[in-house]
């Protein structure tokens, strides 16, 4: 008996203390509903058969996780913000260089084209010019040329005491080629000569005589000086004489020769020309001379 009431006495006094522990509890339980209190002890959260328990340092640790996140993931927009900026300077820039290149390709072709119109057009003139300048010089009718003058004539000698000075026509047809100094011409000329009063036995009236010849010549050219075409020709033909001597006299036919030069002046294929001669035709008696001298213009 002694022992079961040693053995129960903790659990009376336990019991004791317990009850004293909730009739203080009680009386505090009064004063906390007037004051809300606060607890910092962390409640085990039980979902689906798993506690969690969190604690401050953990809640720490996530945030830096988080906010490095946050910042990790920030930079990753400003790296892309930035590379995309970079493309688009690169693209931008890129197509600038484009179009620099072909407005520089396009400029090229242009100055290139119009250095090709300005040596086509170069060379068109030059080939112009030399052509002209070729056919100026063979002229127009390839070396041959024509002549028409006229002037004066004048007895010379023996014809001198019987004719007065007369006039001349002269044509001629020649062909000179460019690349030799000698040519030939052919010239038909008619001279008209003026008679005078012999005063033996009383005045006597000399009729005016005229002469057709046709010529056949070979002309010398010489080199071109001070802008004058010096030339020598020189050769002979067939003279005819009417009313030679005596008016109604019998008409004579004669050979005879001649010998001048001339010049001549201008440089188109039209040109004047001055000329003399020294004609010399074998008639009965003394030689008849006398000296033409022409005014002409030459079509070549």
């Amino acid at each position: 008996m002694q022992r079961r009431t040693i053995r129960f006495f903790p659990v009376a006094v336990a019991i004791a203390l317990t009850a004293g522990m909730s009739t203080e509890g009680a009386a505090q339980d009064t004063t906390r509903s007037q004051t809300p209190v606060t607890s910092t002890r962390r409640i085990p959260v039980q979902k689906e058969g798993t506690t969690v328990t969190e604690s401050p340092g953990a809640i720490s640790q996530d945030s830096a996780a988080r906010a490095d996140s946050i910042a990790a993931a920030e930079r990753a927009r400003q790296d892309s913000i930035a590379a995309a900026e970079r493309a688009r300077q690169d693209s931008i820039a890129a197509a600038e260089r484009a179009r620099q290149e072909e407005l520089a390709r396009i400029e090229r072709a242009r100055q290139d084209s119009i250095a090709r119109a300005e040596q086509a057009r170069r060379d068109s003139i030059a080939a112009a010019e030399a052509a002209a300048a070729e056919r100026f010089r063979v002229g127009r009718f390839g070396g041959w040329y024509f002549n028409l003058g006229g002037g004066i004539s004048m007895p010379r000698g023996a014809l001198d005491d019987l004719y007065g000075n007369g006039w001349n026509v002269t044509g001629s047809v020649g062909w000179h080629p460019t690349e030799s100094p000698f040519g030939v011409r052919f010239d038909a000329t008619y001279d008209r000569l003026n008679g005078e009063s012999i005063p033996s036995g009383g005045p006597t009236e000399i009729a005016d005589a005229s002469v057709l010849a046709g010529l056949a010549e070979v002309t010398l050219r010489i080199p071109r000086a001070l802008g004058l075409n010096p030339y020598i020709v020189g050769g002979g033909g067939v003279y005819r004489f009417n009313d030679y001597g005596v008016e109604d006299a019998e008409a004579s036919t004669e050979f005879g020769w001649n010998v001048g030069g001339g010049l001549r002046f201008g440089w188109g294929f039209t040109s004047l020309f001055v000329e003399s001669r020294y004609m010399s035709v074998g008639t009965p008696g003394e030689r008849a001379t006398y000296v033409p001298i022409i005014l002409g213009i030459t079509f070549r």
